[in-house]
């Protein structure tokens, strides 16, 4: 759990002090970096999208996610809690710029395979050498994101907390589930809901879109690839 908690403290750490540094800029600048830090956003999701094999997979699972996530109405639940977190912690109730955020660091601290790879091989082997090497990466990401969208940011590490901590306690028993193939797919899908919250943060469109119903997609793949690839076995 070395790599685990580093990787917490570097998030906490950068949002802390991107909050006190976004603080000493004008709202123009504050603006300038939402929109530069919205667009790289996007072309994250772009990068972690393309990496499917299939992406009719990666159709099948975001749109399978979203249906359930729809249903347990997560985007809902968010937004109640980033209004309850704004109030208690920065005494107002922009609720949407908190969940925001918090949603947005999370896909792109948690997504990805440096997340599962590195959290496996501190769990199994010991080794924090992956999980470093990406706190300096998330801490530099969470400076930057909390300076334009706020304290909400610092609220993802306990999101990498029991994501990353998971993996790397369970890392034996489900280190034969997570395949390069299911990495892979697990990503592209993750990449496509960080598109969409780019495209929240440019505010392209005049309704948000709901991301966070989106959520349960990241791990459709693991329901969604054994079928598939039976299916093209039959089929084959």
């Amino acid at each position: 759990m070395i790599g685990v908690l580093i990787n917490v403290g570097a998030i906490i750490l950068g949002s802390a002090l991107g909050c006190l540094i976004g603080k000493g800029f004008s709202r123009r600048v504050r603006e300038a970096v939402m929109s530069a830090s919205a667009i790289c956003v996007v072309v994250i999701g772009i990068s972690g999208a393309l990496k499917t094999s299939d992406i009719t997979i990666t159709i099948i699972s975001v749109v399978l996610g979203a249906l359930l996530g729809g249903l347990i109405g997560i985007e809902k639940h968010l937004d109640s809690l980033g209004e309850y977190a704004q109030k208690r912690l920065a005494g107002n109730s922009e609720g949407s710029g908190f969940a925001n955020g918090f949603v947005t660091a999370t896909l792109v601290f948690c997504v990805g395979a440096m997340a599962i790879v590195g959290s496996l091989d501190s769990g199994i082997r010991g080794d924090n050498s992956t999980l470093i090497a990406k706190s300096v990466l998330d801490g530099v990401c969470a400076m930057i994101f909390a300076g334009s969208m706020g304290i909400g940011v610092m609220l993802s590490a306990l999101a990498v907390l029991a994501y990353q901590g998971a993996i790397a306690l369970l890392g034996q028993l489900i280190a034969p589930i997570f395949t390069q193939e299911l990495i892979a797919e697990m990503s592209a899908a993750g990449g496509i809901m960080i598109i969409g919250v780019g495209l929240n943060l440019l505010q392209i469109r005049k309704e948000k879109i709901p991301v966070g119903d989106m959520l349960p997609g990241i791990f459709m793949p693991a329901l969604v690839l054994p079928v598939y690839n039976w299916i093209s076995s039959l089929v084959g």
